[in-house]
């Protein structure tokens, strides 16, 4: 799990930002924001074509990629690129910036992940039906922004946006995750906070002192 001796480091969160891009992720999502899909198309189901090849350029080696200020440039461009689809596509569910904001402090509604931590061993697949890959990936149509903590002395972060519905599923494999690479987070006072590497919502609390920077 990311070492908490440079929990030090701390800068506040851009709170219009995270939220503009969460709510152009539940826009994209369109009715999968809110109705779970079957069991058997979760895995797929937030994981667009349309984006595959921006995810790429961000983690070009999966979990092994260097997350540089190249990789934080590339976070940015399918950023873009997810907003500029969206505006351009034709769908019937449409979402409000103050429904964007109330998932700011909804309960499982952010998930960190430390490609730099992950097992790749697969271990969370079967409770998240996929929505959580071999590798610990969250899916890209969820990808909020790279954060890094201000001296750059630990691993870079993805952070992402969870659906209601999976929250459940992702406390299930946070329990199974042996390298605590995943963390719920929330948004307290203008500060990201991780509530616990490998504990379930319940189990963590917003006390970690831990603050990122993109």
């Amino acid at each position: 799990m990311p070492d908490g001796s440079d929990r030090k480091h701390m800068i506040p969160v851009d709170r219009e930002q995270l939220r503009d891009r969460v709510l152009y992720a539940m826009y994209w999502a369109g009715h999968v924001t809110a109705a779970r899909p079957p069991d058997t198309a979760i895995a797929g189901c937030l994981r667009s074509d349309a984006f595959a090849r921006d995810a790429v350029a961000v983690f070009p080696n999966g979990q092994f990629s260097v997350l540089d200020d190249a990789a934080l440039v590339a976070m940015g461009s399918f950023s873009k690129a997810r907003r500029a689809i969206a505006d351009l596509r034709q769908n019937p569910v449409r979402f409000t910036w103050q429904e964007a904001e109330a998932e700011l402090t909804r309960a499982r509604s952010l998930l960190l992940f430390s490609p730099a931590a992950s097992p790749f061993d697969g271990a969370a697949v079967p409770d998240t039906h996929g929505f959580i890959n071999d590798d610990y990936f969250p899916p890209w149509d969820t990808w909020l922004d790279l954060l890094v903590d201000a001296a750059r002395q630990s691993p870079a972060l993805l952070l992402s946006w969870v659906p209601r519905w999976a929250g459940s599923m992702i406390d299930l494999a946070l329990s199974v995750d042996p390298a605590g690479c995943m963390s719920w987070a929330e948004v307290v006072d203008g500060k990201l906070f991780p509530r616990g590497w490998g504990q379930a919502w319940e189990h963590g609390g917003s006390n970690s002192g831990l603050k990122f920077t993109r």
